[in-house]
Formats: structure tokens, C-alpha cells, sequence
């Protein structure tokens, strides 16, 4: 059985710190804020993929298949290795966009977050403990969706985006 979450890092990850995270539909968000979301995040793959070639990198693809999902910007080092730009229209790099780069990574790659203020790489000694969490977390959401619904973790860069109106954390 195929997970729910193949193709969907960025629900896998934010459901890793809340199980019981229920996004708000993107739809419902005014259509001018859509619009301008859409082009801070293009504007950003551009302004990032500039920078890289500017110190050197070789500039592969947009939008490839990677791990469990496509990621943003894929470069090539001077030395060969392959890296993969998860980039995001937000000022700061959240946790949970952290934990989404993590899960395109490959062995013998690199990951890293790209937001509009700062770009952001995980330390080696962190991608393989959170690539197994997010795993086991993603199996229980799956087998045990009634117990995952009712597991509120309160994450103040997810609870804003939430749509769970009986979470006992939710402030609205």
C-alpha cells in the first residue's frame, strides 16, 4: 500500500510535530495573498539559483522527483556533489521546513532550505534519526488515524495554518 504521504513531504513533516495537524485549505486563503505567496516563492527559486551559480555551482533542474517528493532547485558543487534546495517564500526557515528537505534527501547528497533571509543546511548527525521519526510518525498517522487526530502537539509555526477548530491548543 502506497502512503498517504508519498509525493507530500511537506504534510509528512508537519504532521511529524502534530499528528493531529489539519491544514487550512489553501483555496480559502484570499486570492491576492495566494498570488503574492506564489511570487515570493518563484522569485526566491530564481534568487537562489543565481546565487549558486554565482559561487560556482553548476544549475541541474527545477522541480525533480527526490526521495519522497520533487524538491525546488537541484545544483551541482565545483566537486561534483549533488545538492537539493528546498525553497520557501517565508522569511525564516521553520522546523518543519527543516524536516521537509530531509525527507528528498539521498545517500551521498546534500539538503538545504532556502528561505527569502536565510538559507539553512541540517547537520549530517541529524538527517538519519529525523528521516526514521518522520518515518514511525508518518506509520502511526497511517495505522492508528483516530489516535493521531486526538495527539495535539502545540507548534507555534503550525497551530496559525491549522484548521482543527477542537484542538484544546488552538487560541481562535
Amino acid at each position: 500500500m502506497m502512503s498517504r504521504y508519498a509525493g507530500r513531504p511537506w504534510l509528512k513533516s508537519r504532521k511529524a510535530l502534530c499528528p493531529a495537524y489539519t491544514p487550512n485549505s489553501y483555496e480559502s486563503q484570499p486570492r491576492e495573498l495566494r498570488l503574492q505567496w506564489e511570487l515570493l516563492h518563484r522569485l526566491n527559486v530564481n534568487r537562489t539559483i543565481a546565487r549558486k551559480v554565482a559561487e560556482g555551482y553548476k544549475f541541474v533542474s527545477v522541480e525533480r522527483k527526490s526521495g519522497s517528493g520533487r524538491v525546488d532547485v537541484w545544483v551541482q558543487s565545483p566537486n561534483g556533489m549533488t545538492e537539493k534546495i528546498e525553497v520557501k517564500g517565508s522569511r525564516q526557515v521553520k522546523g518543519s521546513h527543516l524536516l521537509q528537505s530531509i525527507c528528498y534527501h539521498e545517500k551521498g547528497d546534500k539538503v538545504i532550505v532556502a528561505a527569502v533571509d536565510e538559507i539553512v543546511e541540517p547537520e549530517e548527525w541529524f538527517i538519519e534519526p529525523a528521516k526514521v521519526m518522520l518515518d514511525e510518525i508518518a506509520d502511526f498517522v497511517e495505522r492508528f488515524p483516530d489516535e493521531a487526530s486526538r495527539t495535539y502537539n502545540p507548534t507555534p509555526e503550525l497551530c496559525p495554518s491549522c484548521s482543527r477548530t477542537d484542538c484544546p491548543h488552538n487560541k481562535r
